[in-house]
């Protein structure tokens, strides 16, 4: 899969770059220089007849400066409040669309040699849209666990069609010493994932939050421990001419500053990030990653504005929100022993799918938001009321439906919401069918005992095993066609009637008991939120 071999050299000793003892005593380069090459062979190694590659961005987390016409780069160091100690900062490459890195993309200051040289390489990548990339959040050392062959075993499943990860924070519980146990694994996790996978920071990945401990002077303290096994705290890239972004989440409180609080971002964060959204060509796709978008409006919800970020995802709340900051969707994951997500982003815009590994443990953990579902135990996604947009209605209250299937009624629509709830009996699947329009198109969705198919995505826990009686809810709107199923799970699905279509409960290999199956023409009007195509 496209970039793996390069980023499994992240914490390597690639070619590209000096590999030298680690130099958390020694005096820090005050400068940082070095060119980005096209590494046409690929085989990480800067040779003679490579070129430079000019206009590629490279930042100290702070700054940011573009390679010139033969691919070099200098930086003058500039101070980070959140990092005592330098040498666990890093210097960072912002790669273009259609190239990827052939060897490190980032490097800490304390590995680098005295005369602070960085060289950078990539190679031609073709990139295209429609994309897919997986968000998840909040692993808390289950990445090494259920989250590893759930995630592991879809992707596989998928194939090709999945590109990259992101997973925002709080990767495990960070303490000094016990990060040494925690992120060594959750390294060789991300090494050996499917896709390439990106990581932002969060609370529990800082050693010595909430006390003056984070500024000690050491390798792990801070920030240092995430650098040192994981990624850099600020980082971004282009992928088939999508911006992708990912921003730490703390910044300094207290008498002299001397506290590391989650209650906002450092203006240094909020410059860094201003500065590279600003850099971008317009117009901009932007995707941002963050642990947490709530308590720092003050610094990011102007940006947000300022360059009309296209979707901001987080997690830090173990639960399901549905929300938007400063006009830009926003949507928090519950944490990984339940829910993540599948984003579809195509040249018109974006689709989520929201998923659902199956947990059953009850509580803060697993539950949705105030929005969404009562607090009780299971996850649960948010299902937008349409009640006021409601015209014409046809229900079946109770009926069996084999193969030859059964209406609800004669409604038929453009604009429709339907609501089923449907009992196995002695069939081997049941579903229903919407459609068909005017060009002979319709979409089926079948589930089995053992799993639930929403358009060609196929996932076994979405349901629950062994439940009797499976329920659906279906919005047929200008963004497409939304399914929710079982309340667990959510897809999205690019159908659009050209013209007015009836649903249809149906069943294969035996007959389904139908217990209702209510449709409703809907008025048109203001779409309800949705993560539809904008």
């Amino acid at each position: 899969m496209t970039g793996i071999a390069a980023l499994k050299r992240v914490f390597g000793c690639a070619l590209l770059v000096f590999c030298g003892e680690s130099a958390w005593a020694a005096e820090l380069p005050a400068k940082i220089h070095g060119r980005v090459v096209l590494d046409a062979n690929a085989n990480g190694q800067l040779d003679a007849d490579e070129k430079g590659v000019a206009g590629v961005a490279v930042s100290d987390g702070v700054q940011w400066v573009l390679t010139d016409a033969a691919g070099n780069y200098e930086l003058t160091l500039a101070d980070d409040p959140l990092f005592p100690f330098r040498g666990a900062r890093t210097i960072t490459m912002s790669w273009p669309s259609n190239f990827w890195p052939s060897s490190l993309w980032w490097r800490r200051l304390a590995d680098l040699p005295a005369d602070g040289r960085l060289d950078f390489g990539l190679r031609p990548d073709k990139q295209l849209l429609p994309i897919t990339f997986v968000h998840g959040t909040d692993p808390h050392n289950s990445m090494i666990g259920v989250f590893n062959k759930v995630m592991r075993d879809e992707i596989e499943r998928m194939k090709s069609r999945v590109h990259l990860a992101f997973i925002t924070g709080d990767l495990g519980y960070a303490s000094y010493p016990g990060v040494e146990q925690s992120f060594p694994p959750i390294r060789q996790y991300t090494d050996a994932f499917p896709v390439p996978m990106f990581h932002a920071i969060g609370n529990h990945d800082v050693v010595g939050l909430h006390g003056p401990d984070w500024s000690k002077p050491t390798e792990f303290h801070g920030y240092g421990a995430f650098t040192k096994y994981i990624s850099p705290v600020r980082w971004s890239f282009d992928y088939a001419g999508i911006h992708f972004v990912g921003l730490d989440w703390s910044h300094r409180v207290g008498p002299e500053l001397k506290t590391l609080e989650t209650s906002g971002i450092e203006e240094t964060a909020a410059k860094w990030l201003d500065a590279d959204l600003s850099r971008v060509a317009k117009p901009a796709r932007i995707y941002l990653f963050m642990h947490n978008g709530y308590d720092v409006t003050d610094r990011l919800a102007p940006l947000l504005a300022k360059h009309h970020v296209e979707l901001f995802l987080a997690g830090h709340s173990h639960r399901n929100v549905d929300d938007e900051i400063a006009g830009t969707p926003y949507l928090m994951t519950c944490n990984m022993i339940g829910p993540y997500k599948l984003v579809n982003i195509t040249d018109k815009g974006f689709q989520v799918i929201h998923r659902c590994m199956g947990c059953k443990q009850p509580g803060i953990n697993h539950r949705g938001g105030s929005a969404s579902y009562p607090k009780t135990g299971g996850c649960r996604v948010f299902i937008p009321d349409f009640t006021a947009r409601r015209g014409a209605h046809g229900a079946i209250a109770e009926k069996s439906v084999d193969a030859a299937g059964q209406p609800a009624g004669d409604v038929k629509a453009q604009r429709l919401e339907a609501a089923l709830t449907v009992e196995p009996g002695t069939a081997k699947a049941w579903g229903v069918r919407i459609g068909p329009d005017s060009n002979g198109k319709s979409v089926e969705f079948w589930a089995s005992p053992t799993d639930v198919s929403c358009g060609d995505v196929v996932t076994d826990p979405a349901r629950d095993v062994g439940q009797k009686i499976d329920t659906y809810h279906f919005a047929l709107d200008e963004g497409g066609l939304s399914v929710w199923c079982n309340n667990h799970a959510r897809f999205d699905v690019p159908y659009i009637p050209s013209s007015p279509v009836g649903v249809m409960a149906i069943a294969k290999d035996g007959a389904a008991q139908v217990h209702n199956l209510d449709v409703w023409e809907l008025k048109p009007g203001a779409p309800i939120r949705q993560y539809k195509e904008k």
